[in-house]
């Protein structure tokens, strides 16, 4: 009888076989990894750096995507870091029409038990129009395809309607449970693989 695998030697074995920066994509839109360049040029407000290290678009007024600004040093060394091939790396929201950047998207690599969390966060001016649904349908398939990834969550603030349509349009139940990050109560979606 062979040896049992972790998790992560699970994830590790398959991230040999996949190409740096895995397309992933949905109707609309495609899931782009972030690269150092892009978090330089957010840090410093250089909008045409942006642009250029990722070959998209940014809308006025320039800046990181919702909810990621303060992160961005997290961000780099998860890049700086990775032994993955950018499995586990943020990713930008781009419509593929214009190249457009709308928002992010990131999955975490998966825990011990093979869970892994999804994020996402959308510019103003393109919510509502179905992107991260989109981009979270197509991560939450990506990921539960990932051998060693047994679920995927995400937690949500109570009354964050908008995020639990996402969650719920990718196939995340709301469970009933909750957990605490800083003092805040968060409400956590599963779905199993």
């Amino acid at each position: 009888m062979p040896p049992a695998c972790s998790t992560s030697q699970k994830v590790d074995a398959l991230t040999t076989s996949l190409p740096k920066h895995h397309f992933i994509a949905g109707p609309r839109t495609e899931l782009i990894a972030w690269n150092e360049r892009l978090i330089d040029a957010f840090v410093v407000t250089d909008q045409q750096a942006a642009e250029l290290a990722l070959d998209v678009r940014f809308a006025e007024p320039f800046g990181p995507p919702p909810e990621t600004g303060d992160v961005l040093e997290f961000f780099r060394g998860m890049l700086e870091h990775d032994v993955h091939g950018a499995l586990f790396a943020p990713r930008l929201i781009v419509r593929r029409s214009d190249r457009m950047a709308v928002g992010s998207i990131g999955m975490t690599p998966p825990d011990d038990d093979g869970h892994a969390m999804i994020g996402y966060s959308v510019y103003p001016a393109f919510e509502g129009q179905g992107y991260a649904s989109e981009a979270a349908v197509a991560l939450v398939e990506y990921g539960l395809a990932i051998d060693g990834i047994a679920g995927i969550y995400a937690t949500i603030h109570p009354g964050n309607t908008s995020s639990e349509i996402v969650a719920g349009r990718a196939g995340l139940v709301f469970t009933g449970e909750e957990r605490f990050e800083d003092d805040e109560r968060l409400n956590v979606w599963w779905r199993l693989r």
